[in-house]
């Protein structure tokens, strides 16, 4: 058994990244919900402002390779949702966009 974990490779990182949510969720880590963010670019950090209802409740700080590997990882994973379910969703920009252009229409 011993040798068969030695020759099993993870190159996506995925089990880990498994192993890793499992453990997060069986332990007594902060969970936070958020529904909107703000972002601060420093010169060797990036800062994320967590919001809720546009109330802030959290602070995330990182490296920018780390963000840079967040947003790619975050954008794959979604792509691979959208390409299963056979969607798109929109970022809320966009749908804040269509949101205002309804109501406008609405008014006429």
């Amino acid at each position: 058994m011993a040798d068969e974990a030695k020759g099993r490779q993870d190159p996506t990182g995925t089990e880990a990244a498994a192993n890793m949510v499992d453990l997060a969720f069986h332990s007594p880590v902060p969970r936070l919900y958020f529904n909107g963010f703000a972002v601060a670019y420093g010169a060797s950090d990036v800062t994320l402002v967590l919001q809720l209802n546009g109330t802030p409740i959290g602070l995330l700080h990182t490296s920018y390779p780390i963000a840079k590997t967040l947003g790619d990882k975050l954008t794959a994973g979604i792509g691979q949702v959208e390409k299963v379910a056979g969607v798109t969703f929109p970022s809320n920009e966009e749908l804040t966009q269509k949101m205002q252009e309804a109501q406008e229409g609405s008014k006429k």
